[in-house]
């Protein structure tokens, strides 16, 4: 999701800031010196991703989970950032910054003024309406990192807030416990219980619960 947002007096420039905003979203540029700051940036993100193996395991967890989909990586691989162009972005632009995938929205502004300076817009259509489907499929990945500590992540999938298991899924998450509400209190939890009956050295444990969304 890409959020642009404006925050002032809503009596000056609001038109100029809308119409702004519009040619930003529809009409962007790309110039090619934003492109080589781009890539200078991505590169150094990847040089980050190889020394964080907490991010490594989550992109993991999650092609594990769904293959594609969600699945992807949040990072470019390496020999792609040479090949990332203005036509590319134009392209991207061009498919998902259309009508059914856009929404204008206005706090403290007139409906009537909101839509007039809105319709100003040259928003395209989509060119297609077949979405791929997010599946979860399960299984597991391996990574060896070298050295002697272990990054491990579990996830199963879950319920929409509108499944008639969310409460119980709830339940279970309060079940296998929640973080320490002392700093740096040991773990107590179902969880943390049971890996400290499978080691004695030290290690950290926790729970989350994710949400994902797919526009």
């Amino acid at each position: 999701m890409m959020l642009y947002c404006f925050t002032g007096v809503n009596s000056v420039m609001l038109d100029k800031v809308i119409s702004l905003m519009g040619s930003i979203t529809t009409e962007p540029l790309f110039n090619f010196w934003e492109l080589a700051e781009l890539k200078k940036q991505m590169t150094t993100d990847l040089a980050f991703l190889e020394n964080n193996p907490n991010a490594k395991l989550v992109e993991l967890l999650h092609n594990a989970a769904y293959r594609g989909t969600l699945g992807r990586s949040l990072y470019a691989s390496e020999h792609r950032l040479e090949k990332l162009s203005q036509e590319q972005l134009l392209g991207y632009v061009g498919n998902n910054y259309v009508r059914d995938r856009m929404a204008l929205i206005g706090v403290g502004v007139e409906l009537e003024q909101l839509e007039s300076l809105g319709s100003t817009w040259e928003i395209g259509s989509p060119s297609s309406s077949d979405n791929e489907k997010v599946v979860y499929c399960g299984g597991e990945r391996l990574h060896d990192t070298g050295g002697d500590m272990a990054y491990v992540a579990v996830a199963n999938e879950g319920v929409g807030s509108t499944s008639k298991e969310f409460l119980t899924s709830i339940v279970l998450q309060m079940i296998m416990g929640t973080e320490p509400s002392i700093k740096y209190a040991g773990c107590t939890s179902r969880l943390g219980q049971a890996v400290s009956q499978g080691t004695n050295k030290p290690f950290s444990v926790s729970k989350s619960a994710s949400v994902q969304f797919c526009l």
